[in-house]
């Protein structure tokens, strides 16, 4: 054998660490990194699934921003080499998410505060190529709060918002716009469910169903707003929410609670619901006092990538899950940073981990990095 493929196998096995294994012999019981870089940069820090995606090209995008600076998309290539970014400025800009839609391009939404969330904003979706080039922008002044977004499987796109509303008001009102894929507006439905905080996450369903998320509920909405479901969980922040192929909805975020030695713990969760909104599971998991998910990722194998954070001891955690809720894998990242796992996406095979960490405990700004690894 020649030397070089000695050193290509002794490469491959320095890198390869055993995790905990589960009961299914068919996954592999090992986590193999394949590459690693950080994005260079002063950064505030990246907030969830929504902000992070591959495109089309091999490459990846993630949306973020610089510190005590204006907001960037960023553009780098299959080998997390840089290749371009563009900046969104204004007053009150805050980035809310980009994703790669199903005509291979890249589509982000911003929005702008006129000076809180509270009074009428503005927000804007743009659609770029891989290049960098701007095909569309579609802009709208709305009365309220936070907008969200999530891509029908047609390619249209359902801009969800919580509208203003006097506060002795009991109801949350919405508006749902839908857009072409080329950015006409197609029509605008609205609907009303009982006032929570914040919108946080949308997605919409293979039906074009839309989930939508406000801190401790969960609700679905047919394209033309009637509810179809609903349902609040106990000490509980949602951050994040996906369906799959048959419909099930799987939401991640964080469990709190309460101990008699005067400890506030907070665990990670995961919920998941069948399609008529049926709880199938819940589970939580906990590595240190403070646990948090802002993302979760279907694998290949069906089960389930979650990337978290972790707090005393300070580090970021991979769970895999599978598709009953039952966590066979866990594995910690830590390079002694204060490392955060934020989001998960799926890559040829393999997977890549946007992550962030901060040379101290004190330090305001955040380094990004990517790692490609096999789970």
């Amino acid at each position: 054998m020649k030397k070089s493929n000695y050193l290509i196998i002794l490469i491959v096995f320095l890198f390869t660490v055993s995790c905990k294994k589960g009961t299914d012999e068919n996954i592999s019981d090992s986590f193999t990194i394949i590459q690693k870089k950080i994005i260079e940069g002063k950064y505030e820090g990246v907030f969830g699934g929504k902000y992070f995606c591959k495109t089309s090209d091999g490459g990846y995008a993630i949306f973020t921003r610089k510190f005590y600076s204006s907001v960037v998309l960023i553009k780098v290539d299959s080998n997390f080499n840089f290749e371009w970014e563009r900046t969104y400025s204004g007053s009150g800009i805050q980035e809310k998410g980009v994703i790669a839609p199903i005509d291979g391009n890249i589509l982000t939404l911003s929005m702008y505060f006129k000076s809180s969330p509270t009074d009428s904003s503005t927000f804007q979706v743009e659609k770029l190529d891989t290049e960098g080039n701007l095909l569309w922008s579609f802009r709208s002044e709305i009365n309220g709060g936070v907008a969200s977004y999530s891509e029908a499987k047609d390619g249209a796109l359902f801009i969800l918002w919580q509208k203003k509303t006097n506060p002795e008001d009991p109801t949350a009102k919405f508006n749902i716009l839908k857009l072409s894929a080329n950015g006409e507006e197609i029509c605008t439905n609205n609907f009303s469910v009982k006032k929570r905080q914040g919108l946080i996450d949308t997605e919409t369903t293979n039906n074009n169903d839309i989930i939508f998320i406000q801190s401790n509920y969960i609700c679905k909405v047919t394209e033309l707003g009637e509810k179809l479901w609903e349902d609040t969980l106990s000490n509980s922040v949602l951050t994040y929410v996906i369906s799959d192929s048959l419909e099930n909805i799987i939401t991640v975020g964080q469990r709190y609670w309460y101990d008699p030695n005067q400890l506030d713990h907070y665990d990670l969760l995961v919920v998941k619901y069948d399609k008529q909104g049926n709880k199938l599971w819940e589970r939580t998991f906990n590595n240190g006092t403070y646990e948090l998910s802002l993302d979760i990722c279907i694998g290949y194998d069906g089960n389930y990538i979650i990337p978290g954070i972790s707090y005393n001891p300070d580090l970021g955690v991979l769970f895999k899950v599978n598709s009953i809720g039952n966590k066979f894998y866990e594995r910690n990242i830590d390079f002694g940073r204060r490392d955060n796992c934020v989001s998960v996406v799926k890559s040829n095979g393999r997977y890549v981990l946007l992550g962030t960490y901060k040379g101290t405990p004190n330090e305001d700004s955040s380094t990004i990095y990517l790692m490609e690894f096999i789970f």
